[in-house]
């Protein structure tokens, strides 16, 4: 077995990134109440998948999708319970994850009007089924259910959807 190969384990992962995935849970729009479970949840699923393997992610990319749905499943979990508005803090009172420093503060702004303009780059149709799978987590099956329509034309339009998203997204060559 190379070098390369060898799984880091998930001792050393949980200590050296459970700051960030805590805090990234809590830019998620996590409840409190359920961040430690949270964050014991993605770590679970790094211990079942065998710790990290080097690959084309670095290992903070490989954790934050990993964070991503776990945070999907837990704000819906909520949102089901009904009990997901008294347990949530605005993220705008939220302490940044990151530094403020000014150019990483230029930086967000940056990328938020750069997200902005890609969305906008897609029609109502699209944009509703892409905000509701990526940033409110909601399945196809879900979607589907409350627009209306078949899951197919979900997939469809989810498809075209990242595609004109990463088109508008990608920087044009000159």
């Amino acid at each position: 077995m190379d070098a390369q190969e060898v799984p880091i384990p998930v001792e050393q992962l949980f200590r050296e990134h459970r700051g960030y995935v805590k805090a990234f849970l809590t830019k998620l729009g996590v409840p409190m109440q359920a961040l430690d479970d949270a964050t014991q949840e993605v770590f679970l699923i790094v211990y079942k998948l065998g710790g990290y393997r080097k690959g084309p992610a670095s290992q903070r990319t490989w954790l934050g999708e990993i964070t991503l749905r776990v945070a999907a499943n837990t704000r819906r979990k909520f949102k089901r319970k009904g009990n997901a508005s008294d347990s949530s803090i605005p993220l705008d009172r939220l302490p940044s994850a990151v530094s403020t420093a000014p150019d990483v503060l230029f930086t967000q702004r940056q990328t938020e009007v750069r997200v902005q303009a890609a969305l906008n780059n897609l029609t109502e149709l699209h944009r509703e089924v892409f905000l509701k799978f990526y940033l409110h987590g909601e399945t196809c099956s879900d979607i589907a259910l409350e627009l209306g329509i078949p899951t197919g034309t979900v997939y469809s339009r989810l498809h075209m959807a990242r595609a004109k998203f990463n088109e508008a997204w990608t920087p044009q060559q000159p």
